[in-house]
């Protein structure tokens, strides 16, 4: 049986293509050897075919389902959705506005004892409330109950002849720049709070804007803020 073993140890180190021939030349039986069947050999093929091609639709489900897109950073990223918007008609004061669900319309007016210019509109993230100790001109309790995170829009509408720049393309600008009324002397204790009155005309009226956001509002709710006032429409004045 040494000199098959030592004939057989040898085919460990022959290459493919000569592998078999050798093993027929060195095999130690009488009987035959036959190379294996084609059938069998044409099913580890498949087999083969079978796996790549299973492992290529793998990938490409996970590019279609499992990968995140462009758009997002990570894993993890969450992409915000836009706010779901209530569009406001006021026939009476001819006027259009959109604001997101979330924030809240005053239904009564907050400077209940202001006559000219008179209330037409007040927003806020916060419910509002009428009324103020001081300064019938500005609504004082909205302004005192306003959070870190708040905002607050006012609008006023002037009566008789008035005048006021045009109204900017956007008001961006102006809620940038720190405002110098009156409505932290309105309060009854001081307040850190960025605020402004904006005069200005659009369809032959004129209005005073009152804005009051907190220090530490969110960006997407300044940009909110900004989409509402960019978004008001006025009826033209008769």
């Amino acid at each position: 049986m040494a000199e098959p073993k030592r004939h057989l140890d040898q085919l460990d180190s022959l290459e493919g293509p000569d592998l078999w021939q050798r093993v027929v030349e060195f095999q130690p039986s009488d009987r035959p050897l036959e190379p294996p069947a084609r059938s069998v050999r044409r099913r580890v093929m498949a087999g083969s075919v079978a796996l790549v091609v299973f492992a290529l639709a793998a990938g490409l489900l996970w590019q279609a389902l499992g990968r995140p897109s462009p758009e997002v950073s990570g894993a993890s990223a969450v992409v915000p959705s836009p706010p779901r918007l209530i569009t406001y008609r006021d026939e009476a004061r001819g006027l259009t506005v959109s604001y997101p669900i979330s924030w809240f319309r005053a239904t009564q007016q907050l400077t209940p004892h202001l006559s000219n210019p008179h209330e037409i509109l007040a927003l806020g993230t916060y419910p509002l409330r009428p009324g103020g100790r001081k300064c019938a001109q500005l609504p004082v309790q909205a302004i005192g109950d306003l959070g870190p995170g708040d905002a607050l829009l006012w609008l006023a509408e002037r009566a008789g002849p008035a005048s006021a720049p045009p109204r900017p393309a956007s008001f961006r600008s102006a809620l940038l720049s720190q405002g110098t009324d009156e409505s932290p002397a309105c309060l009854s204790s001081p307040k850190d709070f960025s605020h402004r009155v904006i005069a200005f005309s659009d369809a032959g009226r004129v209005f005073e804007l009152y804005v009051a956001y907190g220090p530490s509002i969110p960006e997407s709710r300044f940009e909110q803020l900004l989409a509402i006032l960019d978004g008001l429409r006025f009826d033209r004045s008769t």
